[in-house]
């Protein structure tokens, strides 16, 4: 029996386990998360066959260009490394692309990377009932485990997967700094924003997610966990290949500021 480990126990941890018993309710899944106590046991660590590593990446404020941590994945995969472990590492948590180059050298095709696209308000949800399962690098034995699962699995390179959460999550932090700027012009000249906001969401190119101006906690912009933080990893992946970060950089200034004055 296939046997995996998951180092954390929050909720996207969580809810990896509940989408893989999900579909393959025979797999013995063990938890690892010393600081809510629970640990795997050391001939867990030598048997496993994969480590699911769903740790915290917060933004990292010390670093010359701020991104996401990687103390707690490297925590994570170092605690493995030295309790035994010797089987492929699934990066759940979202890195920056630097970080899974560094992986990628390191342990080449022992890495898959498999982003995870979980609201906190709706994790239960969005567990079972993914849009599509992304999954980088030599990827097909692991995807075999939950075959069941209806949706679209998308195999491809770990650089890949990962570029295209933190482009999502940016895109989409980026629609609702858009949203606001547009409540605020029909507030300035006397138009309905709710009228401007179907006729958006039906124009049929646009989406009909992220117009919601102010948001689900009532705020303008964007608050939470995710968004602010991946946002500002992507402006510092571009700011290390060179790329002009103008469009980006705003993003995080708009939100600042309509967060600030409430408008």
């Amino acid at each position: 029996m296939t046997k995996i480990i998951i180092q954390g126990a929050g909720v996207v941890g969580q809810a990896t386990e509940m989408f893989i018993k999900n579909y393959n309710p025979q797999l013995n899944i063990i938890f690892n998360d010393p600081p809510k106590e629970v640990f795997a046991d050391n001939a867990d660590w030598v048997a496993a066959e994969y480590l699911i590593v769903c740790v915290n990446t917060n933004l990292d404020e010390s670093l010359p260009i701020p991104e996401n941590s990687t103390a707690n994945v490297d925590a994570a995969i170092n605690e493995a490394l030295e309790k035994g472990f010797r089987g492929k590492i699934v990066l759940r948590s979202t890195s920056s692309v630097e970080s899974v180059q560094k992986l990628i050298e390191f342990f080449t095709t022992d890495l898959i990377v498999w982003p995870e696209y979980i609201r906190e308000a709706t994790w239960q949800f969005d567990a079972l009932k993914p849009a599509m399962v992304v999954l980088g690098g030599d990827a097909k034995e692991f995807s075999d485990l939950f075959s069941s699962f209806p949706g679209m699995i998308v195999i491809t390179e770990p650089l890949e997967a990962m570029i295209a959460k933190l482009s999502t999550n940016t895109f989409l932090a980026m629609k609702v700094i858009f949203a606001n700027q547009v409540s605020q012009l029909c507030e300035s000249q006397g138009a309905s924003y709710n009228v401007v906001q179907q006729l958006l969401e039906h124009e049929g190119r646009l989406g009909t997610s992220h117009w919601t101006v102010p948001g689900s906690d009532g705020q303008p912009g964007f608050g939470g966990k995710c968004f602010p933080k991946d946002v500002r990893t992507f402006e510092a992946s571009l700011v290390k290949s060179g790329i002009h970060v103008d469009l980006i950089r705003a993003i995080t200034t708009i939100n600042n500021t309509l967060r600030s004055n409430g408008n």
